[in-house]
This record gives structure tokens, sequence and C-alpha cells, in this order.
């Protein structure tokens, strides 16, 4: 009977403690609220855009920079000349070359 009881007591403080309801669902936001879109990338300089290549591969613009593993950086290049790659223009690009034994892999 002991035992029958502490199951039941288990089970009913369990539902009220961690406040389990089933047919009751929480709004997260209010119903007059308004979605706001935040575009990130347009933080970053318009008029200073450098692409990012590594090994003569274009990988993205400096954007993609954070992602990248110091440590097993061998060389950096940057050519100041501007130029223009899928209609989009660059103020010049900063080409990585990376460790023979280490071979990255980007998500394309």
């Amino acid at each position: 009977m002991l035992k029958l009881l502490n199951i039941g007591l288990f089970f009913f403080a369990s539902s009220v403690l961690f406040g389990q309801e089933l047919n009751h669902s929480i709004k997260k936001y209010s119903e007059d609220s308004k979605l706001e879109v935040v575009n990130h990338l347009s933080e970053i300089d318009k008029e200073e855009r450098v692409a990012l290549y590594i090994e003569e591969e274009f990988i993205g613009d400096l954007s993609m920079y954070r992602t990248l593993n110091p440590d097993e950086i061998r060389s950096v290049d940057i050519n100041k000349e501007a130029f223009k790659l899928h209609n989009v223009n660059f103020d010049g690009k900063i080409i990585i070359s990376y460790k023979d034994d280490y071979q990255p892999e980007y998500i394309p």
C-alpha cells in the first residue's frame, strides 16, 4: 500500500512540478507583434568587399573568414586589384594556402 501511495504521489508531484498541461498552449509572442527580418550580411561594408580564395578557389567574402583554421594556414597573399565575379564587384582578393597535410571541407 505504501508503495502504491509513493507511486501516486510521485506522478502527482511530477505533473504539478513540471507544469505539464496537455491541452493548454502558451504563445511566445503577442498577437499584435511584428516579425523583423535582420540581415547581418548587410553589415559588411559594401565599399570594401574582398573576395576570399583558398588555393585559387573562390570561397566567399570576408564573412567566411572567421570559419578558417589559423593553425593550418601556410601563407596569405593579398591582391588589391578590383575585379568582378558573378556580377559582384570586389575590391581585392585574399588568397590563403593551407599546409599540405590539411584538407578542409566546405559546405556549398
